[in-house]
């Protein structure tokens, strides 16, 4: 999106997903303060009871991404490819390659607080989404098919008066 002026104007993608069968799950954002020459990406991936990869990366160039719609943040790209939505990791330790389907009426944002409104949602929708794909983690490589959330919001975000965010 094209940001406004503010300073505090950002742009991000989040995507949150588990399959339950294998155990398997992540946890993954690429975000932008365009205003304040700041971008960033963070990711998690985990087996349950096992092995985990985090990695996150501030002052990180944002990148159009030059297959499709969407970009890229170091090793992370989410993306829509004409056919499919898309969330990419590509590291040594872990790689992650997956499609995303949002559910039909799977909006997620509920009614909130004019003020919490004011801060934290213009320009804002959240999604249940399935999510099918490979993973590798470690030695490790897992067909998966789960359940996921995505996020995607743009404009001022003032992150300090936003409380819910500070579990991340």
């Amino acid at each position: 999106h094209t940001a406004s002026d503010d300073a505090a104007w950002q742009e991000s993608v989040f995507l949150a997903w588990h399959d339950p069968v294998r155990g398997v799950g992540g946890i993954h954002r690429i975000g932008t303060e365009i205003n304040r020459g700041l971008s960033n990406m963070w990711c998690g991936v985990f087996r349950d009871g096992g092995a985990c990869f985090r990695r996150n990366l501030d002052g990180v160039a944002l990148q159009p991404y030059p297959e499709g719609k969407g970009f890229a943040c170091g090793p992370q790209q989410f993306f829509h490819d004409d056919t499919v939505l898309r969330w990419r990791l590509k590291e040594d330790d872990c790689t992650v390659e997956l499609e995303v389907t949002d559910l039909p009426s799977g909006d997620l944002w509920v009614s909130n607080t004019d003020s919490m409104m004011a801060v934290s949602v213009t320009g804002h929708f959240h999604h249940h989404c399935r999510i099918r794909g490979t993973v590798r983690l470690g030695r490790e490589t897992f067909e998966v098919e789960g359940s996921g959330w995505r996020d995607h919001s743009w404009g001022p975000r003032h992150w300090d008066a936003i409380l819910h965010h500070r579990c991340f």
